[in-house]
């Protein structure tokens, strides 16, 4: 079995086995798809040029036994194979406007995954694989062994990299059968239906299509998600005391820099979470389950911290953190449907991939709301580069929304219907009564409006409710409304408001005909007049 590292000199029966070329093929052949997008990450870009010429070749070959098969004369179209690189957001999620751009019907995704949804290209996910060191039978032993050991927990929920996802099912079913009648139940987290196969994750309705159509949604229990696996409990533990209460986590796989664990923790808050690299060096000592920790107490203080910094913005920035993620456009309306229901002001941003940098250019923004998937969600140290608080929508709904903390973190778009539909029903019901009642005067407010105490000020403020600045009278409303844009308000306080804005004090300077003005005091510079530049080139210009 080939695995994924460095080499530069794999066989061709080597990177047809990595790179799972004949279940693509297969697929290929089922679905009838004719132009096929290869999205490959950094790390696997080397092996692209002998991945594509080898799915094509193999393609001409199968269409040919076919043909000769059914004795078929006719001409048939053959798919046309092309590869892409990364997103601007990251190599974890699917480059759908890419892939548009080239026509293509189909993406074919290598490498690690965020597995968020899609909602317009079918996908067909490739992991790779990465080495063992240690044998299926050694890897289950170290993990019942553990359970074993430990009296305090009565459930394990197992996780895992997505690059052992083809030894998964044979570890799970040998700890299963090592723990038979022992304390200790084991539940295995499981890739998400839709991407098992290339069908598209979601419907226009927003339902989950592989669910509906292998019925898994019938199956008892709550479905969690959690570092783009799903794990389906029967019970939830005790209120407050977060995800998962009496288990522990286990995570087979890399803990350095590992975004997707990240999730899984601040997930599991209230779990222990033990982890396994099955590549680790086998000498001295034979690889073992070890406890890790993110500090992930501390990361949700800092997050509950940045969900009252945005309780108390008066200006919002809702950042699109993803173009491929599946109905991203319906959490960016949800957001800005509940920053206008507090009152507030919303800008929506399309700056590419993040970083310090560019939100530094928008400083009359407060607070910015990045909508992306899970992975992106987590920013480096919290986000403490940043000039101004990076919360995600979840965050915003217990900001603004109303919604109390209940123990549970959760980054994942599919975990955010009650955002989405609370905020729609909210809107038809705050049109119907303005239709009734002619303004925002007469709605009920729920004691939104009421003040309350802020965290990071010390002292009271206004409430987060009301009618926002500048928005628009009703038709036949006789109501006087005073605009004002909080950009606006913020560009006059600062001292540079651009070119051709700057004030001087008796500043001098020359018109376009040459006659000297002097500004009055605190007056504006005129601009300077357009002249002819110099033409040529460096060495040798013709008007010097």
């Amino acid at each position: 079995m080939a695995v994924l590292d460095n080499a530069t000199d794999r066989s061709i029966e080597e990177l047809s086995d990595l790179y799972e070329c004949d279940r693509t093929l297969d697929a290929i052949e089922r679905n009838g798809y004719c132009r096929v997008a290869l999205q490959f990450p950094d790390e696997m870009l080397k092996d692209a040029p002998r991945v594509c010429q080898f799915l094509m070749a193999q393609s001409k070959i199968r269409q040919k036994r076919e043909k000769e098969r059914q004795h078929d004369v006719s001409e048939h179209t053959e798919p046309l194979f092309f590869v892409i690189g990364d997103t601007s957001y990251g190599s974890c999620c699917v480059d759908e406007v890419a892939a548009q751009h080239l026509d293509a019907d189909l993406v074919v995704h290598y490498g690690h995954a965020c597995l968020s949804p899609t909602s317009r290209l079918p996908v067909l996910y490739v992991f790779g694989r990465k080495p063992l060191t240690q044998t299926l039978q050694s890897i289950a032993t170290c993990l019942s062994t553990t359970l074993l050991a430990r009296s305090k927990e009565k459930r394990a929920f197992l996780f895992y990299e997505l690059a052992y996802e083809a030894i998964i099912p044979d570890v799970a079913l040998e700890v299963n059968g090592q723990l038979v009648g022992s304390h200790v139940e084991v539940t295995t987290a499981r890739l998400p239906l839709a991407s098992v196969s290339p069908i598209l994750p979601f419907s226009e309705e927003g339902q989950y299509l592989a669910s509906q159509a292998t019925g898994c949604e019938k199956e008892a229990g709550k479905v969690i998600f959690a570092g783009g696996l799903e794990l389906r409990v029967e019970n939830n533990g005790e209120e407050g005391e977060g995800e998962g209460g009496d288990a522990v986590v286990i995570y087979i796989g890399e803990s350095e820099n590992n975004k997707q664990l990240v999730n899984i923790m601040l997930r599991f808050n209230a779990c222990d979470c033990l982890v396994y690299d099955p590549a680790s060096p086998p000498l001295p000592a034979p690889p073992r389950l070890r406890e890790v920790s993110v500090k992930t107490s501390q990361a949700l203080k800092r997050r509950y911290y940045l969900v009252q910094r945005a309780r108390d913005a008066s200006v919002f920035g809702v950042v699109v953190g993803t173009l491929g993620v599946g109905r991203y456009m319906s959490v960016v309306a949800a957001v800005r449907r509940l920053i206008a229901r507090a009152g507030k002001k919303a800008y929506t941003l399309l700056i590419g991939k993040l970083n310090a940098a560019k939100l530094a250019n928008f400083a009359e923004i407060e607070t910015f709301v990045l909508v992306a998937c899970p992975e992106a969600s987590l920013l480096e140290d919290g986000g403490r580069a940043f000039h101004a608080p990076v919360v995600t929508p979840l965050e915003m709904e217990m900001a603004l929304g109303g919604k109390s903390w209940d123990g549970s973190y959760s980054t994942d778009f599919r975990e955010l219907e009650s955002l989405c539909q609370s905020g729609a029903q909210k809107e038809r019901g705050l049109d119907t009564d303005l239709r009734k009642n002619g303004n925002c005067a007469n709605c009920e407010s729920d004691g939104e409006d009421e003040p309350y105490f802020s965290l990071v000020s010390g002292g009271y403020k206004g409430g987060v409710g009301g009618k926002a600045k500048g928005t628009l009278p009703l038709e036949g409303s006789t109501a006087l409304t005073k605009f004002s844009s909080p950009a606006g308000d913020f560009l006059q306080l600062r001292e540079y408001r651009g070119l051709g804005h700057d004030k001087h004090k008796n500043a001098v300077c020359e018109t376009e005909t040459g006659d000297r003005a002097e500004d009055r005091e605190g007056g504006a510079k005129p601009p300077a007049g357009i002249v002819e530049g110099r033409r040529g080139i460096a060495s040798d210009y013709d008007n010097v």
